[in-house]
């Protein structure tokens, strides 16, 4: 479990005890100590507060897209907004909103340890969805994203919207049409570098995404004329 405050980590940590005979909590107290203890130990599930310092759940939900797709997890926040929370349910990531009867939480856990039960996996989460989830959280950040043939696109995100994007030749707008249009990515979320970056792309972040959705929409039409839009 990550979670930056030291208060609610003991309080979590009290309370579960009583379910020791189910799983046994690790704390981290941010994403780093989290994706350490990731690389060093075999982890069945993460319930993750969605902001702290050093890395927050966003990004480490992106680390875990990345290198654990099968791996369940369970955001929770005090402050997030009906848009993060469905946003994380459209992938089947259960949402607490603090504070929370502890309870539904140790429920909730054993729940997902079960291995035939469905949802709370990062596995197929696209870039528009990430994008969906950076804005909704207003972060400033490197979205890097890669597909399978080997493509590698970034977006500039500041406050929440998109700066500038590349990908191979492509940048601005077109990159980022380009990013969405990545089946099966892997995505990692990084600071930006200190130097800052120059806007080139001034629409805003939401319309980019509908945008994009629309044209991949109309590439998978033409590919296969059997699907209708």
């Amino acid at each position: 479990m990550v979670e930056d405050s030291l208060m609610f980590q003991r309080f979590l940590q009290t309370r579960l005890q009583q379910y020791g005979d189910k799983f046994v909590a690790i704390l981290a107290s941010n994403g780093e100590e989290a994706i350490r203890i990731l690389q060093k130990k075999k982890i069945s599930l993460v319930v993750t507060d969605i902001q702290m310092p050093k890395l927050d759940g966003l990004a480490l939900l992106a680390y875990i897209h990345e290198n654990y797709p099968e791996l369940p997890c369970i955001a929770m926040s005090g402050s997030a907004t009906p848009e993060m929370e469905a946003a994380l349910s459209k992938y089947s990531i259960r949402f607490f909103r603090k504070p929370f009867p502890i309870e539904e939480l140790a429920q909730a856990v054993i729940h997902l340890l079960d291995p035939n039960a469905p949802g709370g996996k990062v596995l197929g989460i696209s870039a528009a969805s990430f994008m969906q989830l950076i804005g909704v959280e207003e972060k400033t950040c490197l979205m890097l994203v890669a597909s399978p043939d080997g493509r590698e696109g970034i977006l500039y995100f500041r406050d929440g919207e998109v700066y500038d994007a590349r990908l191979g030749e492509l940048s601005g707008e077109a990159a980022v049409y380009a990013v969405m249009a990545m089946d099966r990515a892997t995505i990692q979320l990084k600071n930006l570098p200190s130097g800052g970056i120059t806007r080139r792309i001034h629409g805003k972040l939401i319309g980019l995404i509908m945008e994009g959705m629309r044209r991949k929409d109309e590439a998978k039409a033409a590919f296969n004329p059997a699907v209708k839009l």
